[in-house]
């Protein structure tokens, strides 16, 4: 299993708060993480940490806040991301501490992501969610009042692996032949037979690649996804296709390919 690290930057805009999904984002500066995603297993009973580091000159407020996923998109469910309402947090199952932090250049912090027991999750299937971490740039009085507070967000996805699933378990699915593929109405569509939330790394269909914001969606534990491709057009009995995985480390399964119809 490779361990596939990340380094996230902060990127400026004037007066915006720029959303960065953790997987593929690669930049040289800012905020570093390793992983692009936490696991977080039932028995984890104290909670697991994710180290951030501030490889910038700058001071940040970091404010982290776990958000429900849109399974239409992939993304932060929209509502809870334009959402100022605070009680939105009390309702996850999960919350990080220190939810403000003053994050001081050429410095690291380990937030601590715990479950809150209260509220319910399912036991025989994963359950994903995002950590968004919003770094908010500390304007001191003495700087050009003409200066804009810029912030940017990252988004982590968060998985929550009750005691009934295996600890590891995508790096398998390659050649456990689980997942089926099959060609409907112009589409790609993928049944996933397992209760484990999949995505994919890459999908080729001969040779043209799904685009990374149709990836973005995943594909749910006993569900079905569906990708366009202008591969498809073509009045073929059978396509050529390509894909790989993201494990559990953020790192690139084998590729796999095969024949469907």
């Amino acid at each position: 299993m490779r361990m596939k690290g990340l380094l996230l930057g902060l990127m400026f805009s004037c007066c915006l708060c720029l959303p960065a999904q953790a997987e593929k984002v690669d930049t040289n500066i800012g905020l570093s993480l390793l992983f692009t995603r936490v696991i977080f297993h039932e028995s984890d009973e104290k909670g697991v940490s994710l180290q951030v580091n501030n490889k910038t000159d700058n001071a940040y407020l970091l404010q982290s806040v776990i958000h429900s996923v849109d399974p239409n998109t992939g993304l932060v469910m929209e509502a809870e991301s334009l959402s100022e309402d605070s009680t939105l947090s009390d309702k996850k199952p999960f919350m990080v501490t220190p939810p403000l932090f003053r994050f001081e250049p050429k410095s690291e912090i380990k937030l601590l992501i715990r479950r809150v027991p209260s509220v319910l999750l399912d036991d025989k299937k994963e359950s994903v969610f995002y950590i968004s971490l919003k770094a908010i740039p500390i304007i001191h009085s003495e700087m050009n009042q003409n200066n804009m507070s810029i912030s940017t967000v990252i988004n982590l996805k968060l998985f929550y692996r009750p005691n009934a699933l295996e600890k590891w378990f995508i790096e398998e699915v390659p050649d456990s032949e689980k997942l089926t593929f099959s060609i409907k109405q112009g589409a790609v569509e993928i049944i996933n037979p397992t209760p484990y939330w999949i995505t994919f790394d890459h999908l080729t269909i001969e040779g043209l690649n799904i685009d990374k914001e149709s990836l973005r969606r995943m594909l749910p534990p006993l569900g079905t996804v569906r990708y366009v491709s202008p591969a498809l057009s073509k009045n073929k009995s059978e396509y050529s296709i390509e894909w790989s995985l993201l494990d559990e480390l953020g790192g690139s399964t084998k590729i796999t390919q095969q024949v469907i119809h």
